[in-house]
């Protein structure tokens, strides 16, 4: 085991031995708050995350260490890593500190998938996290870490608030998010067939889109479900009826 350094690291290279003869040593205990060690050890790029990761978990609120993980993961091009990055800095700042979360976003987007990088914005614009965003096992913090549901435990007494499937359908509308909504609508129409405000949100968004096959494949569907299609489900609102 390598002898013990304490404080700021200085020159990289003179600390070069120690941390060759000390493989087995935790990162996260060697790696002071310099980015200079990073050239010194080619051999364990897999843990330079990790104990970044690990710095963040044990400091959630240096924002120092957040940014050094978020680059880390874009020059290591690991798209999951900076997802997750992303997500532990927004949970972290929530309302605060817009400026850093547009700018860490604009400089990553080019290397994270399309819905995220959508998940990430419409949480930058609107200042909660969207309900349907995707997850990451990369987020070490408790807004992004992936869970069962068992884990969750309602003690008696304490309510949980369910928020309407029509609220969310229309947060997602107002970003532009027609395809999310016109997912969650569905759901929602198959479990509460009797709301009709929910019926009229979903073919309305069906006109905006001209999507006439996916209205109709979604009447079979429901028809088959139900044993029947409902009366208020054959036509559009407009006097046009599905195809059969």
């Amino acid at each position: 085991m390598g002898q013990a350094i304490y404080g700021q690291l200085g020159d990289a290279a003179a600390l070069t031995p120690t941390l060759n003869e000390a493989p087995c040593s935790e990162l996260a205990f060697l790696i002071g708050e310099s980015q200079r060690w990073l050239p010194y050890l080619p051999d364990l790029p897999a843990r330079f995350g990790d104990a970044l990761a690990q710095a963040v978990s044990a400091a959630p609120g240096d924002l120092a260490r957040h940014t050094r993980r978020i680059h880390h993961a874009y020059r290591s091009l690991d798209s999951e890593a900076l997802y997750g990055a992303l997500l532990d800095l927004f949970a972290v700042l929530g309302h605060h500190g817009r400026e850093l979360r547009r700018r860490m976003l604009s400089a990553s987007r080019d290397r994270l998938a399309a819905e995220q990088e959508q998940a990430l914005r419409l949480w930058l614009e609107s200042g909660r996290r969207p309900p349907m965003s995707p997850r990451s096992r990369s987020a070490c913090l408790s807004e992004g870490v992936e869970g069962e549901t068992g884990l969750l435990h309602v003690r008696e007494g304490e309510q949980v608030e369910i928020r309407d499937p029509l609220q969310e359908a229309r947060e997602f509308i107002e970003y532009s998010q027609l395809e999310q909504a016109m997912d969650l609508l569905e759901n929602a129409v198959r479990r509460q067939p009797e709301r009709d405000d929910l019926r009229v949100e979903l073919l309305s968004l069906y006109r905006a889109t001209r999507d006439h096959a996916r209205r109709d494949d979604f009447r079979r569907r429901l028809g088959t479900e139900l044993g029947g299609l409902p009366p208020c489900w054959a036509s559009d609102g407009t006097g046009e009826r599905g195809s059969e």
